[in-house]
Formats: structure tokens, C-alpha cells, sequence
């Protein structure tokens, strides 16, 4: 369902409590927040799983019903399933689009791809800037931000401004307290992470990462020797600065060096530097459309750690911000009523939009 609520699925347990007050507690306690949407979709395929975890019973019959059907009880026989076919079964059900990395006509305009703001999305920058002429001609441009989970937000920077022009670009930006920015936890465990990317980095020639990189570990090497908590040093301003307010948009923005309507595709999967993106599109006037956005926390760049039994793995957030805010949940001003894993279906709809 394009909104989906855990009592949509119409499961009720032997206890006689519904759907959702069965399961909420089950996400709050090992899955993230179940007021979150976009939490509440992934943790949907894992309630009638038996992850091992021993402080939660399983069910052993529940009841099912769907409008204009009879309730049907069911008992659950519980049996062993190899992690591989579970993974493979979910991906069916929860049906996730994936936008690519392309910049290509459609039937209403132009569509760029942008499933990833990794260094892969230097491709889609290249081939915007290639396209310039003809995407600000377009009579619709639309950015599909399906499956992106994040990396640089650098590169909605410059896709936005290849389409809207600088000075649009920069009135809609946020406005940052003076005392901001990014900072890295120090540990051995950063320190390892972080020269994995840069032995990477170096391994391929890529000279943008290694620049970004390189001073990175050097200074994370120099902090461990000193004792320092952050990487730069932490200012003394941090521990008093506000964040910045997301609704400091003026109300007039400098009209856009494109002629066509700008649109915005996300779906649950939107987090971290792809939440910077919305804000930045929606900011430059996108009509925001698909499903809600994950949200940002004040913590960034997971990396995970296996455990020594090698059985599970722990992710932990080895970077922090000062000053910027807040980003999502974004709700869509037109929720998709389809499937988002429907590329042809979601196009089409897409191109009739009504007009503004």
C-alpha cells in the first residue's frame, strides 16, 4: 500500500490484540522507531520471523481477514529457513524500486536516476552536465531518488545547479549557525575504516576520494597520539550551538534557469545525505512525489563490526553534526499508488501529473 500502517495488514494474534499493538512494541524495542514509516515498512517483513532473540514469544495462531473476506485462523508451524531464501523471499514482497544511475528522455520529459550519491553518482553529474541544454528546455525534469540511501550530498549540489542555475541555488540553501560542521569519532576502529577507503581510493586512481581521504586519516592518526576525542578538534562553541531551522526559505527565489517543472521521486529507503537532497530539491520548488523518507539523526557513516562469533554483526555511527538540523520525515504532496518497484507504471503517472 502506498501508506502502509501495520493494522492495514489486518493481523490479529491469539491474545486479541491487534496488529499494531502487537508489533509496535516488537520495532520500538529492536528495530527503530514505529512511528517512523519508513521503519514501520522494513520491520513489517521481519514480525513473523524468529530471529533467535529470546526475549520475544512466538506467536502460535493468529487470525487473518481482508475486507470482503471471512477472518481465517491459522496455526503457525515454525521451521528453520536458510538466511539466503528469507532475503530473497522479502525482496519479492517488499517490492523496492531502484532508480539507477541514467539520465534519459520519457514520454513527459527528461529522468535522471539517482539511486546512490556514493562516487558512483559522478556518472549522472557527467551526464547532466552533458544534457544541460536539453534537460532546462524539458518541459519536465524529475529526479528518482528510489533505493538512494545517501553518500555525498555534494552531488545534488551540482546536479541542482545545472538545472536551476547558481543563483536559485544558493538562495535556497539552509543557513547554518557559524559554529557547524561534521566531525569524526577517533578510535582505532575509525582509523582502520577510513584507510580502507583510502587504500581503495588509491587502488583506482581516484583522485577526489584521495584528497578526501588521505588528510582524513593522517589527522585521525595525529588525534589518536594526542587523545583527541573528534577529528578536526571539537570547538568550544559545539557544546552551545543550536541547530539550524529547516523553514528559513525566502519567500522569493530567483527564478530558475529551466523552463520546465521539476520533480521529486523518494520512497522509504531516503536517508542520510539523500535527506539532504530532498530538503535541497523540495527547497528549489520540486513537487515531491512517491512515499516518505526515512529520517536523519545528529549521527552519520555507519560501519558495521562482526562479532567475534562471526554469527552477527554490530553497526556503529562513527561521525557527528554540530549545527545542522534536522532532516525528515518528507511526506510526498502526492503519494504514488502503485508499486514504486514498477518503473513503466510509476513513468506514466509520473508524465500525467496534473499541471500546477
Amino acid at each position: 500500500m502506498a501508506n502502509p500502517t501495520l493494522k492495514d495488514r489486518y493481523f490479529w494474534a491469539a491474545t486479541g490484540r491487534n496488529a499494531e499493538s502487537w508489533a509496535v512494541p516488537r520495532i520500538a524495542r529492536f528495530k527503530g522507531d514505529p512511528v517512523l514509516e519508513a521503519v514501520r515498512a522494513r520491520a513489517a517483513s521481519w514480525l513473523l520471523l524468529d530471529e533467535g532473540n529470546p526475549f520475544l514469544v512466538r506467536p502460535k495462531r493468529c487470525t487473518f481477514s481482508a475486507p470482503g473476506h471471512a477472518p481465517e485462523s491459522v496455526v503457525l508451524h515454525w521451521q528453520p529457513a536458510l538466511m539466503a531464501n528469507v532475503r530473497a523471499a522479502i525482496g519479492q514482497v517488499a517490492q523496492r524500486g531502484d532508480a539507477g544511475l541514467k539520465v534519459e528522455p520519457f514520454s513527459g520529459g527528461w529522468w535522471i536516476g539517482l539511486d546512490t550519491l556514493e562516487d558512483e553518482a559522478q556518472k549522472v553529474v557527467t551526464q547532466v552536465r552533458h544534457n544541460q541544454a536539453a534537460l532546462r528546455d524539458a518541459p519536465m525534469v524529475v529526479i528518482d531518488l528510489r533505493g538512494n540511501g545517501g553518500g555525498n550530498s555534494r552531488y545534488a549540489d551540482i546536479i541542482a545547479e545545472l538545472l536551476v542555475g547558481e543563483p536559485r541555488l544558493r538562495a535556497a540553501q539552509p543557513h547554518f549557525p557559524a559554529c557547524s560542521g561534521s566531525y569524526w569519532r577517533v578510535s582505532p576502529g575509525v582509523l582502520a575504516a577510513l584507510q580502507q577507503n583510502l587504500d581503495q581510493a588509491e587502488a583506482s586512481r581516484d583522485g577526489a576520494s584521495i584528497n578526501f581521504y588521505r588528510p582524513l586519516v593522517t589527522d585521525i592518526k595525529q588525534a589518536l597520539a594526542q587523545h583527541r576525542n573528534f577529528s578536526p578538534a571539537l570547538p568550544a562553541c559545539a557544546r552551545h550551538t543550536q541547530a539550524a531551522e529547516q523553514n528559513d526559505l525566502p519567500q522569493v527565489l530567483p527564478p530558475a534557469e529551466m523552463k520546465g517543472r521539476l520533480v521529486l521521486v523518494t520512497d522509504h529507503t531516503c536517508f542520510s545525505s539523500c535527506l539532504i537532497a530532498v530538503d535541497l530539491f523540495r527547497r528549489l520548488g520540486a513537487l515531491h512525489v512517491g512515499e516518505t523518507t526515512d529520517r536523519s539523526s545528529r549521527y552519520m557513516e555507519v560501519r558495521e563490526e562482526v562479532m567475534p562469533s562471526k554469527l552477527r554483526a554490530v553497526s556503529t555511527l562513527q561521525k557527528v553534526a554540530v549545527g545542522a538540523g534536522d532532516f525528515g520525515p518528507y511526506t510526498p504532496e502526492i503519494v504514488f499508488p502503485g508499486v514504486l518497484s514498477n518503473d513503466a507504471a510509476l513513468k506514466a503517472w509520473v508524465a500525467g501529473l496534473p499541471a500546477p
